[in-house]
């Protein structure tokens, strides 16, 4: 009985061996495949980083555009009041003299009621009048309004946003019949 206790004790621990063997085996490739598994995540996230700086990089390319673009408005619109308003102080001053007719009046300074007012022609700069249907765009032959519509309708489009539906007071959106062409396209103006 003994001897039958003891075969059978040996017998349950070749087992219990062959258990452990087959589990330390079973361990080492779990092991495996977490190695691999801890290479594969910090390849993903280098590629992720990557792709998040070079994304943090045209979005900042894009902000800086657009920076640009509202400087050389606030620029360009400064000139066009002076030079519209010496065009009509000149005008002005060949009636005086009896040389023209006076000129309609003209109001610089933003009157919402006026009727003749130099921010009508300043509006005018945002619409898409200038653009046919069916023809190719060179981004050199748009206002910087529009230039500026164009960089603000990219930028959400990069950004997955819909587009946005347009308020009154918002800028005119861009027609769809517009197509940017590959001309001048690292320069703004």
């Amino acid at each position: 009985m003994t001897a039958e206790f003891e075969t059978e004790i040996k017998k349950i621990q070749e087992q219990a061996f062959l258990e452990n063997q087959a589990s330390r085996v079973e361990i080492n490739k779990l092991e495996q495949v977490l190695e691999m598994k801890d290479r594969e995540m910090n390849r993903v996230k280098r590629l992720a980083r990557n792709i998040l700086d070079e994304r943090t990089e045209v979005e900042r390319f894009f902000l800086d555009a657009l920076y640009e673009v509202k400087q050389q408005i606030v620029l360009s619109r400064k000139n066009y009041k002076q030079m519209a308003q010496a065009a009509f102080n000149l005008k002005m001053r060949q009636a005086y003299a009896g040389r023209t007719e006076y000129p309609r009046i003209r109001t610089f300074d933003g009157r919402v009621h006026s009727t003749n007012s130099i921010n009508q022609d300043l509006r005018e700069a945002e619409k898409w009048t200038n653009i046919k249907k069916g023809m190719d765009v060179d981004i050199g032959d748009l206002t910087w309004e529009q230039k500026e519509k164009v960089l603000r309708l990219l930028f959400a489009k990069m950004n997955g946003c819909p587009p946005m539906k347009h308020r009154k007071s918002s800028v005119p959106p861009v027609p769809d019949y517009v197509t940017l062409t590959t001309r001048n396209k690292d320069t703004l103006g």
